[in-house]
C-alpha cells in the first residue's frame, strides 16, 4: 500500500509538469466561454444551452485529456524503464498494475478537480446557475466513469506494444460503450427488430463499459437523480476496472519487456 501511495504521489508530480496538462485547462476556458458566446444566439433561455455546451465540453475535455495522459503515462513507464526500477525494488508485476491503477486515479481526481472546479465556477460566475450537490455528484460519477476509461488503457497497455494502437483502442471502446446504451433502448421499444439483434445488442450492452453520465439537466434542477439505476450503473462500471485491472496484471505477468 505504501509503494502505491508514494507511485500516486510521484505520478501526480508529473501530471502537473505535463503541458498535456495546462494545454487541456485552456481548452476547457475556451470552450466554456464559445458556449457563453454562442448560447446568445439560442432562441430558448440562455440558461440552458450556456449549462448544456458547458457541460459538453467538460466531458469531451476529461475524455481527451484521460486517454493522453493514461497512454503518456503508461508509454513513460515502458519507454524510459521506469518499470524496471520498480521491479528491482523487489516489486511485483501485479503490485506494479495495482499501483499503478491507483496512480491513475488520482490523475483523473486531479483532471476533475481543475477542469470540474472551473465549470462549475463558470456556471457561477457567468450562469449564475447551478446546484452545488447536484454539480459535485455529477463530477464525481464523471470521474469514476474517466477512471474506467483509465483502466481499460492500463490494460490495453499489458499487451499492446504501440502506444498509438492503445490511444485508438481507447478511443474506439469509449466509443462503443457510449454509442451501446442508447441503441440498447432503441432496440429494447422496436417489436419489429428479430431477436437474435436484439440478443446481441443486450450482451454487447452489458459486455461494454457504459460512460453515461449525471447530465447537466440534473445541475439545473430540472431532473431528479434516481438512486438505484445510478448506484448500479457504479456498481457495473466498478465491476468493469476491477476485470480490466486483474486482466493486465494476468497479461503483464507473461509478458517480455524489452
Amino acid at each position: 500500500m505504501r509503494f502505491a501511495l508514494a507511485l500516486s504521489y510521484i505520478t501526480l508530480l508529473e501530471s502537473l509538469r505535463k503541458r498535456t496538462f495546462y494545454g487541456v485547462f485552456g481548452t476547457l476556458c475556451v470552450f466554456l466561454f464559445l458556449s457563453s458566446a454562442l448560447a446568445g444566439f439560442s432562441l430558448q433561455d440562455n440558461l440552458k444551452p450556456i449549462v448544456d455546451m458547458g457541460y459538453s465540453s467538460l466531458s469531451l475535455v476529461m475524455v481527451v485529456a484521460t486517454l493522453f495522459l493514461s497512454t503518456d503515462i503508461m508509454g513513460e513507464d515502458l519507454r524510459r524503464g521506469g518499470i524496471y526500477t520498480v521491479l528491482s525494488v523487489g516489486v511485483s508485476r501485479s503490485v506494479y498494475i495495482f499501483a499503478r491503477a491507483l496512480s491513475l486515479f488520482t490523475v483523473v481526481l486531479l483532471l476533475t478537480a481543475v477542469l470540474g472546479g472551473t465549470f462549475l465556477l463558470f456556471l457561477s460566475l457567468v450562469a449564475g446557475v447551478g446546484s452545488l450537490p447536484a454539480g459535485l455528484l455529477a463530477l464525481s460519477v464523471l470521474a469514476f466513469k474517466m477512471w474506467v476509461l483509465s483502466c481499460i488503457v492500463l490494460f490495453l497497455s499489458s499487451f499492446l506494444k504501440n502506444f498509438f494502437l492503445v490511444f485508438l483502442g481507447g478511443v474506439a471502446v469509449y466509443w462503443a460503450g457510449s454509442s451501446i446504451e442508447s441503441l440498447y433502448y432503441f432496440v429494447s421499444m422496436e417489436e419489429e427488430l428479430p431477436p437474435y439483434g436484439k440478443l446481441s445488442v443486450k450482451v454487447l450492452f452489458f459486455l461494454l463499459p457504459s460512460f453515461s453520465s449525471i447530465g447537466p439537466d440534473v445541475i439545473l434542477g430540472l431532473e431528479k437523480v434516481e438512486p438505484l439505476p445510478t448506484v448500479l450503473d457504479l456498481i457495473k462500471a466498478l465491476f468493469y476496472a476491477l476485470s480490466l485491472i486483474l486482466g493486465a496484471s494476468l497479461i503483464f505477468e507473461k509478458r517480455e519487456l524489452g
